[in-house]
């Protein structure tokens, strides 16, 4: 006698066992134990191959308040001026507020003129309220210096700018710059050569030893002149 029945929702990996039991009126009647095992599940894999295509960012400017500073020299005969100029440049994209620009002359400047005119100078140390700076707002500072005596064709001179300011953040920022050039360095006209120059002649001409010398010359020539002048007379008579 043979059957067959249909199994379903069982577990892969697994071993079953069964037999057969036959019922009728004289009782049940059992076949014999066996065994079948599953295998493993069987997946149909699908696999999708996606390109991504990432298009190159264009490189942002950084968005900051910009400092410059630019020195030139100007009328080196007649006294060494310097010109400063400082300049800012709003690239935040913010509105700044309680802007302050100080500017630090070194020992070896002389302050002598600014445009604008600092709302205050303390030993060297000028004061500008710049106040409040709009999102792309520029402007420029002119700070007018002359080199001090004692400067020489090759002492560095340090200025420096700073601007303090508020943004949206509860930090208060500050950028500075600096320039650190020397004497000759300064020079655009002239150049080292003539800061030197410059230098040279008027050590020499500041010095006691020559006005010695060139007083000593004046007494030996007047003493020649005067001798000449009596052995003149002296001749004449004769």
């Amino acid at each position: 006698m043979g059957f067959d029945t249909r199994l379903t929702s069982l577990s892969a990996n697994t071993t079953y066992y069964y037999r057969a039991v036959a019922e009728s009126d004289e009782g049940d009647d059992s076949g014999s134990v066996r065994s079948f095992r599953t295998g493993a599940p069987i997946y149909n894999v699908i696999t999708r191959i996606v390109e991504t295509v990432r298009p190159v960012e264009e490189e942002v400017e950084e968005e900051v308040l910009i400092i410059t500073l630019n020195a030139n020299a100007q009328d080196v005969d007649r006294g060494r001026n310097v010109e400063y100029t400082v300049s800012y440049d709003n690239r935040t994209g913010l509105t700044l507020t309680d802007a302050i620009l100080t500017a630090e002359l070194p020992n070896e400047l002389n302050f002598e003129d600014a445009d604008p005119n600092p709302d205050d100078e303390n030993r060297g140390e000028l004061t500008f309220d710049i106040g409040t700076i709009k999102p792309g707002e520029k402007d420029s500072f002119l700070i007018e210096a002359s080199l001090d005596d004692s400067v020489d064709e090759g002492d560095e001179i340090r200025f420096v700018a700073r601007v303090a300011y508020n943004d949206n953040s509860r930090v208060r920022k500050v950028v500075e710059v600096v320039d650190e050039s020397t004497f000759g360095e300064l020079l655009r006209g002239g150049g080292t050569f003539t800061a030197l120059l410059i230098d040279s002649l008027k050590s020499f001409f500041t010095s006691p030893i020559l006005w010695l010398v060139l007083l000593a010359l004046l007494i030996y020539f007047a003493i020649r002149y005067f001798v000449a002048v009596k052995d003149r007379k002296t001749a004449t008579l004769v």
